[in-house]
């Protein structure tokens, strides 16, 4: 049996390895999406976050917000990660932690575009760090009890599966 505790980690990855053992791949995806839905709120609020923290002037805290977020999910190892992309924005994370964005001055009259030069600017650092922090709580409950769902599901098709070869269950 596989038991799910507060901790999450450990309890996930097990999971993930138990349902590769049973080879169920439809179980896995199931795993899988029920992860990626505790985790699709966060979207949301990192928008949110953005508009809020980063400067309005100029549009990089409407840019930022703008920016398409898509969960990665792996049933292998029980993991989900926000993956953000942006055309506008190379660098998403030097605007979280480091608090600082490069960007362009305005060009000047003749000026190439090649020849602008470039500022760094300050900004509050945390816009990405800080819902995901107050969200993780949430999440981890979510993931667990998806984790401990799935545990029993695999447990009950294993004995399904030994009974319907002659075994006593």
């Amino acid at each position: 049996m596989i038991g799910v505790a507060n901790d999450g980690a450990d309890q996930m990855r097990a999971v993930a390895r138990q349902l590769k053992a049973f080879g169920d791949k439809g179980m896995s995806r199931e795993f899988t999406k029920a992860m990626a839905k505790a985790v699709e709120p966060l979207k949301a609020d990192l928008s949110a976050s953005a508009l809020e923290t980063l400067p309005r002037r100029g549009g990089l805290a409407a840019r930022v917000a703008a920016t398409k977020f898509r969960v990665s999910r792996s049933a292998a190892t029980g993991r989900v990660r926000l993956v953000g992309r942006s055309r506008e924005l190379r660098e998403l994370k030097g605007l979280d932690n480091p608090g600082w964005v490069r960007h362009p001055v305005f060009q000047k009259g003749g000026q190439s575009r090649r020849d602008v030069p470039w500022a760094q600017q300050k900004v509050h650092p945390g816009w990405f760090t800080k819902p995901t922090e107050a969200f993780r709580p949430q999440a981890r409950a979510a993931m667990l009890q998806a984790a401990a769902e799935m545990a029993a599901k695999v447990e009950h098709a294993a004995k399904v599966e030994h009974a319907s070869r002659g075994g006593s269950a």
